[in-house]
């Protein structure tokens, strides 16, 4: 064989098991971990998300200045009774900043806002099925206030 040819065989194995490794960069490999039709699935559904989240906002900004709230920012230390907008502003604002994460995180891969978006989900479900279990527990009480108003 000559040298030229063996330099060729070298290079050609070189390369073929470069090919066939992972590189390492770091802690991570140098491959996708999530596939990409999950990838942009789980962006869509933020996307949705995130913009429920600017209605929700943008419904209880609306209320508030229709009642004549944002003209007057004191009144709003004075609640005089639950005023749904405040739901609306807690949801929408809630809605918003998971949906960001979560498109984001999805997007950009990142590990500290997918974690952070699914530990909220699990708060935000373990929070409702606490509130299922009570309204089932005191179902009975819960319909004598409703009839009471």
């Amino acid at each position: 064989m000559t040298s030229g040819a063996k330099l060729k065989y070298f290079h050609f194995h070189k390369n073929r098991e470069k090919k066939q490794k992972p590189k390492m960069s770091g802690k991570h490999f140098n491959v996708h971990e999530v596939g990409c039709c999950i990838k942009y699935f789980i962006f869509g559904f933020n996307i949705i998300f995130w913009l429920l989240g600017v209605a929700f906002l943008s419904v209880a900004l609306w209320a508030w200045s229709e009642k004549g709230v944002l003209s007057n920012i004191s009144s709003i230390t004075d609640l005089g009774g639950f005023d749904p907008v405040w739901l609306f502003l807690v949801v929408g604002t809630v809605m918003f900043v998971l949906g960001f994460a979560g498109c984001i995180g999805a997007l950009r891969e990142n590990s500290f806002l997918l974690k952070f978006f699914s530990v909220f989900l699990g708060i935000i479900f373990f929070l409702e099925l606490t509130a299922g279990v009570l309204a089932f527990v005191f179902k009975d009480w819960i319909k004598d206030q409703l009839k009471n108003m």
